[in-house]
């Protein structure tokens, strides 16, 4: 098939990251692939094929830049002739449902990653273009809901497609884990939690601060490291600060080798507020990594009884589900580490969500024809 994604940007984020590991999955099943990217530049380091399906239509806020953002995907879509367009985010799902007005679409399916993506107006431009879109898809069943609910969608119109892990590239190694361990300068006695995403508001890391803070005053070996970037840098460092934990948290920034620090790591903590479907929790999961996750969005639907989910906005509650974690004797920490990375195999891994999209396209491909 020929398969043409289109999103709002690629820089950092489990969302962005989804689409180019669908991307190179399906072209490595041997269909043709091409991305369509509104804003900004790729943030992620990519394979050569990946690398040549990728167009940049380059908008901005202006007007005029995005006309022409708009009349550069109506060309690609002309020229191409793809079987499925596949917008994800929600500029890039409006924008796609736009240009389905004049260019001739056989199939557009439009995906969201969140259960909250913005405002009403947001939510208004979904329900206004709903039917220029064959479906719409939310990566968990209570982002779907939280959809139905502000009428972003009428509730036989919405489907749940869950993420998927590559888990070839998120496993456990022994060998990463030692050389991370030594990298960071972690000692045989540290205790290393390990936190993944974007230093937004979604995220609560306050909370996890916090939580941190309580877990300390008993055990002054633990340390937090957070990797990730966003525009609440400057004062979750002087939250850090104000809370004595400068030598207990220590912010990496971006990291490309996320699977490699959840190897080192003995406990990963999720403390968000709001979410779509983490996939961070099922990367961390296929590391065997135990996993501490905040009751947000599709975490309960990764994590099953495969890990501690606690109420949001608790740091109480996180920190006693972080102290569990870590009072667990270690084979029974490596019996849920191995239960963990099987449930994500069996229901989450890359390759089986890849075909359950290809399925899709030929299906809703088929209706359409007929």
């Amino acid at each position: 098939m020929r398969v043409l994604f289109v999103a709002t940007g690629l820089g950092i984020g489990g969302a962005e990251k989804q689409i180019l590991d669908l991307a190179e999955a399906l072209i490595k099943k041997g269909h043709s692939v091409k991305v369509a990217c509104i804003t900004g530049d790729c943030a992620y380091p990519l394979s050569n094929e990946v690398q040549k399906s990728l167009c940049y239509l380059n908008a901005n806020k202006s007007p005029i830049s995005l006309l022409n953002a708009l009349f550069k995907l109506s060309t690609i879509i002309r020229q191409f002739m793809p079987d499925a367009v596949h917008s994800h985010m929600v500029h890039a799902n409006i924008f796609s449902r736009i240009v389905r007005l004049f260019t001739k679409t056989p199939v557009l399916i439009s995906s969201a990653h969140n259960q909250n993506e913005g405002g009403k107006l947001r939510m208004l431009a979904y329900r206004v273009t709903n039917n220029l879109s064959d479906l719409t898809t939310n990566v968990s069943e209570q982002a779907a809901l939280s959809f139905i609910e502000k009428k972003a969608v009428p509730k036989d119109q919405i489907k749940v497609f869950y993420n998927g892990i590559n888990t070839d590239l998120f496993h456990y190694c022994k060998e990463s884990r030692s050389s991370l361990r030594n990298e960071l300068r972690i000692s045989q006695d540290d205790q290393m939690l390990l936190a993944v995403g974007r230093l937004t508001e979604a995220k609560d890391y306050p909370n996890m601060l916090r939580a941190i803070k309580l877990l300390i005053e008993k055990n002054n070996k633990l340390k937090l490291f957070i990797a990730g970037q966003g525009e609440l840098s400057d004062s979750l460092n002087t939250l850090v600060e104000e809370l004595n934990l400068t030598e207990n948290v220590t912010f990496l920034g971006v990291r490309h080798d996320i699977n490699c620090l959840m190897s080192a790591a003995d406990c990963f903590v999720l403390s968000s507020e709001w979410e779509g479907l983490p996939l961070v929790i099922g990367e961390a999961m296929a590391c065997e990594l135990p996993v501490v996750v905040t009751n947000a969005g599709g975490s309960r639907e990764f994590v099953n009884d495969n890990g501690f989910v606690v109420p949001i906005q608790n740091a109480d509650a996180l920190a006693a589900g972080i102290q569990s974690v870590l009072d667990m004797p270690e084979q029974e920490r490596k019996v849920l580490g191995n239960n963990a990375r099987n449930y994500i195999v069996n229901h989450f891994s890359l390759d089986a969500v890849a075909d359950k999209w290809i399925d899709l396209y030929r299906n809703l491909n088929f209706q359409n024809k007929n």
